[in-house]
């Protein structure tokens, strides 16, 4: 009997720790979601540099018609720099889009006007058709007790054949313009070949004007009105800022920027780590074999007093929102295979499945949760067990 003694407290201690465990409150960290600012931003290093002016070219060669600034002339994003002599360019636009309007004239007359002649045609040649054929059937039977001649009787008949092979004929005309018709097709189909090249020459156009892509100063004009200039080649020269920050950006980054993008830059050498907005201004077209980055050039949005030369912390403001609601990605289980997340329901852990999750960085972003929910840290839940909210977490 003795020997069964161990083995009885071993059964009421588990008895014991089972009702404990199911019925003792388990105590959650927990984090409330509420709406929050996103600020995703990749960061490096790069140094001051004096500003490096920024050449100016035309992509196409031409005589140069015009230049509507000077040299020390503050210029701004999108003003007019240099124009080339774009007379055969202004023609070809001109021409493209008389060639538009008379394709639209054309289509509108085809579905307003063409159209509705067709269809009175051929209603009018069916009406016509069976008219013929009631004469047909009738001199048919007056052939038959003989009270016409056969040469009337044939040219009866022949009526009622140029009659059906009239109506055959609108038809056919009616189905050329109608929606699926090959004639409205090809009226639909120049309207769109007529946009295109309208397109193309007010492209073409664009490219015999000059703009200027910065905030800046006209530094060197190159060139004067009159002369010719090659594709590519040097007409003006732009500075910007008096300082701007070059840094090099990982090959594998790279894709993630473009030209315009904010950044905020900060020297290392500042205790303060007082902080400048910045924007990027160029980024190389060739990737540096050697080390695998490519340079990317920023210019400072207002005149700042830095030191030549001194390193530089750079973020680039990759994507940057506000009021989001999102949580940390640690928060995220699964369930069957699909995203989950555990909530506070009634004092009890419930888990919740997600259709839709997406990831920013070390946060999640899901439209299918209201703010106020509480989430629960996924460790060692049960659903439907009774919880306590122990610490709120902020990530």
């Amino acid at each position: 009997m003795k020997k069964w003694v161990p083995l009885f407290f071993i059964v009421i201690f588990l008895v014991i720790l089972f009702t404990y465990r199911t019925f003792t409150p388990q105590k959650v960290d927990y984090f409330l979601l509420e709406p929050r600012d996103f600020l995703e931003t990749l960061v490096a290093a790069g140094r001051v540099k004096f500003s490096q002016d920024i050449e100016m070219a035309f992509q196409v060669p031409g005589v140069i018609r015009s230049i509507p600034v000077r040299e020390n002339q503050k210029v701004h994003p999108g003003d007019l720099l240099i124009i080339l002599d774009d007379t055969s360019e202004q023609n070809q636009v001109e021409l493209a889009r008389a060639d538009l309007a008379l394709a639209e004239i054309n289509l509108q007359k085809l579905t307003e006007h063409e159209r509705q002649l067709a269809h009175e045609e051929y209603r009018r040649a069916e009406i016509n058709r069976r008219a013929a054929f009631d004469r047909y059937r009738q001199a048919q039977t007056l052939f038959g007790r003989g009270s016409i001649p056969e040469e009337e009787l044939k040219n009866a008949h022949l009526d009622f054949e140029t009659a059906l092979s009239l109506e055959n004929s609108a038809r056919l005309r009616l189905a050329n313009i109608e929606d699926n018709g090959p004639g409205f097709l090809e009226a639909k189909a120049q309207v769109e070949r007529s946009r295109l090249q309208l397109v193309q020459a007010e492209t073409n156009l664009k490219k015999k004007s000059l703009l200027s892509p910065i905030e800046g100063m006209v530094v060197s004009i190159l060139k004067n009105p009159g002369e010719f200039v090659q594709a590519g080649e040097t007409v003006m020269v732009l500075g910007g800022n008096p300082f701007q920050v070059v840094t090099s950006i990982d090959e594998r980054e790279y894709k993630k920027i473009q030209v315009g993008m904010k950044a905020l830059v900060s020297e290392q050498a500042d205790s303060q780590k007082t902080t400048r907005a910045a924007s990027i201004a160029r980024i190389a077209p060739v990737v540096d074999p050697a080390q695998g980055t490519v340079e990317v050039t920023l210019v400072f949005d207002e005149a700042v007093e830095v030191k030549p030369d001194a390193a530089v912390n750079v973020e680039i403001v990759i994507r940057e929102e506000k009021g989001l609601l999102l949580f940390p990605k640690r928060y995220l289980t699964t369930r069957n295979d699909q995203p989950a997340v555990w909530i506070e329901e009634e004092g009890k852990s419930q888990i919740l499945p997600l259709s839709q999750v997406e990831y920013l960085g070390e946060w999640a972003k899901t439209s299918e949760l209201a703010p106020g929910t509480v989430l629960l840290d996924p460790k060692g839940l049960r659903e439907g067990r009774r919880i306590v909210l122990k610490e709120r977490r902020s990530n």
